[in-house]
């Protein structure tokens, strides 16, 4: 991932202005813990905006990384707390996660690449999946959490 990480960057470096997100963009200015996924993906978007389809390759493959990144602190995520606020509060955290790389990916599927849209719909299968048995391995307060593993499921199926 770094390899690609860094062929990216190369391709976004130093071209076009900087992004800087607007008030408006929730997830622009959303906490993440792929900075620099989320940075490159930013300035590959202002990049495509002003160039041709090179710019907008790279800006697939810049969001793809981003969102790999993503998944990747979603599965690295522990549903565990024995105290139920702090399971709650780990279950926001992972849910945030979880939409946060789900609608990257989603952003992924829009591009004319067939890799790159293939890719991301492996993804969101994988996310789909992970974000699901995460949920039913909770041992406590395992029927509330089994509603939102269903939803997930469904959601799922409807790829």
């Amino acid at each position: 991932m770094a390899l690609g990480l860094a062929l990216v960057a190369a391709l976004v470096a130093g071209c076009g202005p900087r992004y800087v997100p607007s008030a408006e963009s929730s997830s622009a200015q959303a906490p993440t813990s792929c900075p620099d996924e989320r940075e490159l993906a930013n300035r590959a978007r202002e990049n495509a905006l002003n160039g041709g389809p090179v710019w907008k390759a790279a800006l697939g493959s810049a969001v793809l990384l981003h969102a790999r990144c993503e998944h990747q602190v979603l599965a690295d995520m522990k549903l565990d707390a024995d105290e139920q606020d702090a399971l709650m509060a780990q279950f926001e955290r992972a849910r945030n996660q979880f939409y946060t790389a789900r609608n990257l990916y989603s952003e992924v599927l829009g591009h004319r690449d067939d890799k790159l849209r293939t890719q991301a719909e492996t993804g969101l299968e994988d996310l789909h999946e992970l974000f699901s048995t995460k949920l039913r391995a909770v041992p406590s307060m395992r029927a509330e959490f089994l509603d939102v593993a269903i939803a997930v499921d469904q959601q799922r199926q409807s790829f």
